[in-house]
């Protein structure tokens, strides 16, 4: 290798580098309001993912969508629930994250029908959702 060429590859590793740098930097750098934006669009995902669950009847994954603290009400409910329970549907109506971004109250509206009744009913409700090592989870009723 002629010492020139080790010198290209020297200067494109810097630039490199440089080019890297710049955007962990840029990354520290997002407003607040674009953090919030973010934290809100993985709530919305984890929200999603628990309605998903329920509608299929995998109350192990929505346990695990479920603040450990809370996990245990919830697989007490589900227990309950697994016979005679459908979600038919489910909207997110409101996200109201608090102002610290740690904590959020979704509402919703949801249908399903619980047996033995065959009629589809409606609820609209209020969930808690909390923020544990930056993962949203469901911190309590309703379930």
């Amino acid at each position: 290798m002629t010492p020139e060429a080790g010198g290209h590859i020297i200067k494109g590793m810097k630039i490199r580098l440089f080019v890297l740098l710049v955007l962990i930097a840029a990354s520290g750098c997002l407003t607040p309001e674009a953090r919030l934006a973010a934290s809100e669009n993985r709530l919305l995902k984890r929200i999603t993912q628990y309605h998903e669950a329920l509608t299929w009847r995998d109350y192990e994954q929505a346990a695990a969508l479920v603040a450990p603290a809370r996990r245990m009400d919830f697989l007490s409910r589900a227990q309950k629930l697994q016979r005679g329970y459908t979600l038919d549907s489910y909207s997110v109506r409101d996200l109201q994250v608090d102002a610290d971004g740690r904590s959020a109250k979704a509402v919703l509206h949801r249908t399903f029908i619980l047996a033995p009744s065959v009629i589809l009913q409606a609820e609209d409700i209020v969930q808690p959702w909390a923020q544990i090592n930056d993962v949203w989870f469901l911190s309590g009723p309703p379930f």
